[in-house]
This record gives structure tokens, sequence and C-alpha cells, in this order.
């Protein structure tokens, strides 16, 4: 499978290169807090707090993953997190994901653009606001 199709959107647009154009769009936002689209949402808002606690955890699990190179454990981690954030409702953190997941297929863990990438989503996390 040609990996570089699998991130055309519908437009063939390349969506990594649309990512890092949207990054460099929101560069002025990049010290606001992120919220859940959710927070305003009884019936999932009480929910936040704890997936963002476990979130940090499970940063911090893959972080040492990566270090390890444990390819498959790291693709597994990456999805997971990547769709706990889409479901809570942080598409900002979903596209980083979505972007470290690009990477890691394209660059595996050569080079240091996958824990450049990795940094800046640890940055993001700790302006996540419940």
């Amino acid at each position: 499978m040609d990996t570089q199709k699998v991130h055309n959107d519908q437009f063939g647009n390349d969506k990594v290169s649309n990512y890092k154009a949207h990054c460099q769009s929101l560069s002025h936002s990049q010290f606001s807090p992120i919220k859940s689209l959710y927070c305003n949402d009884d019936r999932i808002s009480h929910l936040i707090p704890s997936f963002l606690s476990r979130l940090k955890s499970q940063s911090i699990d893959l972080e040492q993953l990566m270090l390890d190179e444990d390819m498959i454990l790291t693709k597994k981690m990456l999805h997971k997190l990547k769709g706990g954030c889409g479901s809570y409702g942080f598409p900002a953190l979903y596209d980083a994901l979505f972007q470290l997941e690009a990477t890691l297929a394209a660059k595996g863990f050569s080079g240091g653009l996958l824990f450049s990438q990795f940094l800046h989503f640890k940055k993001m996390i700790d302006r996540v606001e419940a």
C-alpha cells in the first residue's frame, strides 16, 4: 500500500502538509487553553477530568514506548489516544496524534521529527482544561 495515498484527503491534498499549515496558522493561540467541545455538555463533562488524568499517564507510557522504539505498541498507543481525544472532544489533540501516527508510519523512529512532534503534544496536554 502506498502510504502517501493513505494520507491524502478526498480532494487529493496531502494531510500532513495541511496539518503543518494549520498549526502555523494557529501559532497565535499556542498558549491558549484547550477545552473539550463537550465541556458544557452535562452528559459527558463529568467524565473529562478522569480522561485527562489517564491521558497524562498514558502519554508517559507512550514516551517510553517511543524511547524503546517499540513500533507495534507505539502504533497501538497512538491510535488509542487519538480515538480517546476525538471521542472526548479534543480535536487539536486528535490532530496532533494523527500527525504522530503519520510521521511514525512514514519515517519510523529515525530523525528527530517524531520526538519533536511528541514534545509539542505534551505541551498541548499541559494546556488542557477540564
